[in-house]
């Protein structure tokens, strides 16, 4: 079985990197917002700017903030913040133990600085293949899915979910990341809320 798997939100945790960098932005132009209630509504499919846009905040100044988070929640200083979430190095070997293969397909748009960071996290060594797909640039999962035949795929967005029914590949999502395990089951009934052992895949 060919095995993919998304990295931010599945494999590694996104909240603090995107919380934090948000927050240091806001202060810069003396706002501040209630950060548990933003990342709530993250998790519940809202984007940057609609999420801000709850707090009743100038138009401009929201696009003006979000364009900055765009430019830097890739560069190294945010990226340290994220860990491997709980488990990630178990399910890691035991998909390799099952013999299947292992692919890491995921959306970043500075490939250099995702592949020093999934080095440091020592996440790389488990991958058969490891491909980042750049959104800006039209780039999406669906092909890579069709290029390395994927079987199954793990992720954590509404976006994994449908990537998967564009390529007819099976989709497992876990709430563990940007979306909540509610927002997660309407798009997927195969939806957990940790990431799955190699039998789970299986009955799926």
């Amino acid at each position: 079985m060919r095995i993919g798997v998304d990295l931010d939100g599945t494999l590694i945790s996104c909240k603090e990197k995107h919380v934090c960098l948000m927050a240091s932005l806001l202060k810069a132009y003396n706002i501040k917002i209630n950060m548990d209630v933003f990342w709530a509504l993250k998790r519940k499919g809202f984007s940057n700017i609609k999420a801000l846009n709850f707090f009743n905040l100038d138009n401009e100044v929201l696009k003006k903030i979000n364009n900055q988070w765009v430019d830097m929640v890739e560069n190294l200083e945010w990226l340290n913040m994220d860990k491997p979430l709980d488990g990630v190095f178990e399910f890691l070997s035991d998909i390799r133990d099952s013999k299947s293969s292992l692919h890491l397909i995921s959306a970043r748009n500075n490939v250099g600085n995702a592949l020093i960071q999934i080095k440091s996290l020592n996440l790389y060594k488990y991958f058969d293949t490891v491909s980042f797909i750049n959104i800006k640039n039209n780039e999406k999962k669906s092909d890579i899915f069709f290029s390395i035949g994927i079987d199954v795929y793990i992720g954590d967005t509404e976006y994994d979910y449908v990537m998967c029914v564009e390529s007819n590949v099976k989709s497992i999502l876990v709430s563990t990341g940007m979306r909540d395990f509610d927002f997660c089951k309407r798009f997927n009934e195969n939806t957990l809320d940790r990431l799955p052992i190699f039998d789970d895949i299986k009955c799926f």
